[in-house]
């Protein structure tokens, strides 16, 4: 099963974007692999899925409930290669692609002095805020917050309708005498 994961997420040598990963995951999740493995193995591929969804959807993804095992490692490590970042690189050079803790310091540092902050850029670093120091996150959060908080609109709440009136029988006669005028 191990091997059949790894398959599906990115390394140095197999280049795959979040959707393909996840494509090719969903596809073992619905395989007899998958199917016939113990409770155990089942579990943690569906933490390992769970992750790589919540990075494709752009939230945050817990990576920390992967654990610290040797193959949960390489799985972090296979995680930080959805995050890439285009370097410019000197005039007449190619430009440079890094992936990982490089590209999340990267646009960390092209948009740390912005105001306001440019959200197109920082959502990129949304879902891998877990790759940059403690300080670094802390201050990644109190400058996207706000930004998210002034492009949301606040829709005010729906006027509630009136309670109609309980309509038990002594209440229908009561009101049936009350506006008509009893005539002898």
């Amino acid at each position: 099963m191990q091997v059949e994961i790894l398959k599906c997420m990115p390394a140095p040598n197999n280049s795959l974007r979040i959707t393909e990963s996840h494509k090719y995951l969903e596809v073992v999740r619905n395989g007899r692999l998958y199917t016939f493995a113990g409770t155990a193995t089942q579990s943690m591929f569906d933490m390992i899925f769970s992750v790589v969804a919540k990075i494709k959807q752009g939230s945050d993804p817990s990576i920390e409930q992967l654990g610290d095992g040797l193959f949960m490692k390489k799985i972090k490590l296979s995680c930080e290669r959805f995050l890439t970042f285009e370097k410019p690189a000197a005039s007449g050079a190619l430009a440079v692609t890094i992936f990982g803790g490089a590209a999340a310091k990267n646009i960390w540092g092209s948009i740390k002095d912005q105001t306001p902050i440019d959200l197109t850029v920082a959502s990129k670093l949304m879902s891998f805020t877990w790759l940059l120091l403690p300080e670094e996150k802390r201050l990644f959060n109190s400058k996207v917050n706000p930004a998210i908080a002034a492009r949301t609109t606040i829709v005010p709440p729906k006027k509630r309708a009136r309670k109609a009136s309980s309509l038990d029988s002594k209440t229908m006669v009561e009101n049936l005498f009350a506006k008509r005028p009893i005539v002898s």
